[in-house]
């Protein structure tokens, strides 16, 4: 069994289960790649251009083709957000018989249930979860399941950041934000997106046109110090030197990019002199995978524990410049199909989401306006997710005592 991908809310644990002692007497310049591939480094600066070669607005037969895709996407009965999450239709192709897949999660679902917390939105959580529901409710349940994981962990007079890293997580957070409007000022949390792609200053982990094109795709990873200052001052713009607790919501596969984005985090924090603040790295999973991956740069252990809160731990590899780094997880259970074929959707990402491909080729004020205008056809999509995320959630609400 294989597992394609993981959404993870976590924590860092800074200066217990941090960076190694070695690696925080060293400053991190991010110059790995344009040290070990100096030709490379002029060719970084060239505009970018995708590794994949699609043009997606195109393939859908342009803009009509666009609104016509993303119109039986949505259509209320036959559309993927209108599919029941246990329907043999929401097969992952995976070579797993579905009920086995289906079988399995609620099994894991059951358990975490037996010791769990039933505050708050926890309780339709688990009240649906086990339930038919469709993909769209599905969204909705891990949002919930987020804010109050959160919540749970309040301190007086703090203010959690809850970060949205790259695309994946886009249609989360768009939840997660029906759910703060209705919980009002009481919640004390703040949403915030970032942009990334890629595994930046790394050798990547991705197989694909990835591997296939190695020095494109270092091009595509590389940092130069313009492009670095470029980028901490977009987190500076977000609001992230404030930030007292924050949580990341990313999807992680490799783990490349997670560790790549720890470095980042690491070094933004050095540039205001202050440590990095208490993080909380929350994991929606699917968990149709017990046994380990060996293409990932991580563990978590204890490997028994997949719902839950464990611990999640980088493995230093210093060929492709992985750090070695602890995070203290907290798993968000998701079925498979939203993972699969909603969040991490190709056309979804690159056309309908407020997210950009944001690679470190990207890193420049050229780029800016199109990073915050976001994918050209989100009024597509997004009035559709928000007028039924609405209506789940009222729902939802009805039900927490």
């Amino acid at each position: 069994m294989k597992v394609t991908s993981v959404i993870i809310a976590a924590t860092l644990l800074c200066g217990k289960l941090g960076y190694s002692s070695e690696d925080d007497s060293k400053e991190d310049n991010f110059d790995f790649l344009a040290t070990r591939h100096p030709e490379l480094v002029e060719k970084s600066g060239q505009k970018f251009e995708r590794v994949q070669s699609e043009d997606y607005e195109e393939d859908l037969g342009g803009e009509a083709g666009v609104k016509n895709y993303f119109k039986r996407y949505t259509k209320s009965k036959v559309g993927l957000f209108g599919t029941d999450v246990f329907s043999s239709l929401t097969s992952i192709g995976s070579g797993i018989p579905h009920k086995i897949v289906v079988d399995f999660q609620i099994s894991e679902l059951s358990r975490l249930k037996e010791n769990h917390s039933m505050k708050g939105f926890f309780q339709p959580f688990f009240e649906r979860k086990f339930k038919k529901h469709h993909v769209l409710e599905d969204i909705l349940l891990g949002a919930e399941y987020i804010y109050q994981t959160v919540q749970d962990r309040h301190e007086d007079n703090v203010t959690s950041t809850v970060l949205f890293l790259g695309r994946t997580p886009c249609i989360v957070q768009k939840a997660y934000e029906q759910v703060l409007a209705a919980v009002g000022k009481e919640s004390h949390q703040r949403s915030v997106h970032l942009n990334i792609s890629g595994h930046p200053d790394a050798e990547t982990m991705r197989g694909g046109d990835y591997k296939s094109n190695p020095d494109r795709t270092r091009i595509r990873n590389m940092v130069t110090p313009e492009k670095l200052s470029h980028y901490l001052a977009y987190m500076d713009e977000k609001g992230l030197g404030e930030s007292q607790k924050l949580y990341i919501v990313d999807m992680v596969n490799t783990g490349g990019g997670l560790n790549s984005f720890m470095r980042l985090l690491t070094k933004y924090y050095r540039t205001k002199s202050r440590e990095v603040p208490d993080v909380t790295l929350l994991m929606l999973s699917d968990i149709i995978d017990i046994d380990p991956l060996t293409d990932r740069s991580y563990e978590v252990t204890p490997d028994q524990t997949f719902f839950g809160e464990n611990i999640l731990t980088f493995r230093e590899d210093k060929k492709i410049n992985l750090k070695p780094f602890s995070i203290k997880t907290c798993i968000v259970p998701i079925h498979s199909i939203v993972l699969q074929k909603v969040l991490d959707n190709d056309e979804v990402q690159m056309l309908a989401s407020h997210g950009v491909e944001y690679p470190a080729q990207r890193w420049v004020p050229d780029f800016d306006e199109e990073r915050e205008r976001g994918g050209a056809y989100q009024a597509e999509l997004y009035p559709y997710l928000e007028k039924n995320f609405s209506k789940f959630l009222k729902f939802h609400m009805q039900k927490i005592k």
